[in-house]
This record gives structure tokens, sequence and C-alpha cells, in this order.
């Protein structure tokens, strides 16, 4: 899929979010660079964060990571979090 429009769309769905992190898998991650380009494109600062692909990254080993992404960041409660992807990847970008 294209993900140049995402960006828009986060902005007009959340104009007063200042950043957005992108979490994907190893099998999504160069998507989830078109999605980090549209984001950073439409303003937002951007973070970025891979897990290794599969059931096993549904983990707490996998989270740190994602912590630490989203302390680089800055973030606070109006940071956006994208999973690109879905299972594994929903889950953990859910929780965090």
């Amino acid at each position: 899929g294209d993900p140049a429009g995402i960006g828009p769309f986060v902005r007009a769905s959340l104009p007063k979010s200042p950043a957005a992190l992108v979490v994907c898998d190893s099998n999504t991650q160069a998507l989830g660079r078109g999605v980090e380009a549209s984001l950073r494109a439409a303003g937002l600062r951007t973070g970025f964060a891979t897990v290794p692909a599969g059931e096993a990254s549904k983990s707490l080993e996998q989270l740190a990571p994602l912590y630490d992404a989203l302390y680089e960041l800055a973030a606070d409660r109006r940071t956006c979090v994208i999973a690109v992807g879905g299972g594994v990847v929903g889950d953990l970008a859910g929780f965090v």
C-alpha cells in the first residue's frame, strides 16, 4: 500500500498531536519508513521502532525498545503510536 496519506490523516484526526511513534516488525520495516516519511511531511516529530517478526516477539523484552523510543521522542499523552503490521506489532504498539 501507499502510506503517503497517513500523515495528512493523522494531522487531521489528531491536530494537537506533536509526535508519532511508528512501530513495525522486520517484515514491515520498509513500509514503516514510508509511513514515517508521510508523518514528517505532515509536520510531526517521529520515532521509529522495529521488533523481530513472529509470535515470540510478544514479550516484555520487546516492549523495552518501544519505551526507549517513546522516551527519546519526548512522548506525552498526545503522542500518536502507529502500528505498521498486524498481530504482534499491533499488540505491542497497543500495549505500549
